[in-house]
This record gives C-alpha cells, structure tokens and sequence, in this order.
C-alpha cells in the first residue's frame, strides 16, 4: 500500500523539477519597417526618448548606450519605490533598447524591445508612434 503513494510522490518530484528546470520563453520583438532613412529614424527615437514624460518619483530616462554606426540605443530607467508598511525601499530598472537596420536608402527596420514595467511599455509604444506617425 505504501509503495504507490510513494511511487506516485516520486514522479510529481520528477514533474515539478523538469518543469522549474525547463528554460523560460523569450517573445522577439517583431521588426517593424518605416519609410525614412536610418538617420532620420535613429534621431526620432532619440529625440522620443529625451522627451518622455515620467512620473516625479522617478529619475527618467538615460540614454546608457547609443551608437548610430551599429545601430541600437539602451535607455533605461533607475527608480525606488518605499513601502511605509515594511519600511523597505525596493529599486527597479526598466530598460527600452532599439535596433535598427537599413533597408536601402529610403527605409529602415527597427526592432523595439523592453523590460517589465509600466513605464518602459509607455517609453516602447511611443517610440513605435513617433516612428509611424
């Protein structure tokens, strides 16, 4: 009688650990083309990230790598949030990177990828706005 439940503990062992064990998913960002040039675009999102509003208890956006020869700009944001309750001050990052690719003279690709966090989606969706408007 003992046996199957331990048989049965044992593989719910196995389960759960091939499961934890198991590499996370990783969702690409898919390419977006827009037609204007490569340095017109790279300047647009730089000029979209310097200009993103952000809430006062935040610092904002930094430009923490930006090269127009390789083509990719990393922002990324650097916060505290306090809980009164704990009296624990817990930073976050929240990051926005662009690559961008030239497509001939007249288009470029750009890819737009982001961390977790309400403010890196609002940095992410208005570059992509500022690109197709």
């Amino acid at each position: 009688m003992r046996k199957p439940k331990v048989l049965a503990g044992i593989v719910l062992l196995v389960a759960v650990l091939a499961t934890a064990c198991a590499p996370a998913t990783t969702v690409q960002p898919e390419q977006i083309v827009v037609n204007m040039p490569f340095p017109e675009a790279f300047a647009i999102v730089s000029r979209t990230i310097s200009t993103q509003p952000y809430p006062s208890n935040k610092g904002g956006w930094v430009v923490v790598n930006s090269d127009q020869v390789g083509g990719i700009i990393l922002a990324e944001m650097n916060y505290s949030v306090y809980n009164f309750w704990t009296g624990i001050s817990t930073n976050y990052v929240e990051r926005v990177s662009v690559a961008f690719t030239a497509i001939g003279d007249s288009q470029t690709g750009i890819n737009v990828s982001r961390s977790g966090g309400e403010e890196a989606q609002k940095l992410a969706e208005a570059i992509v706005r500022d690109l197709t408007n």
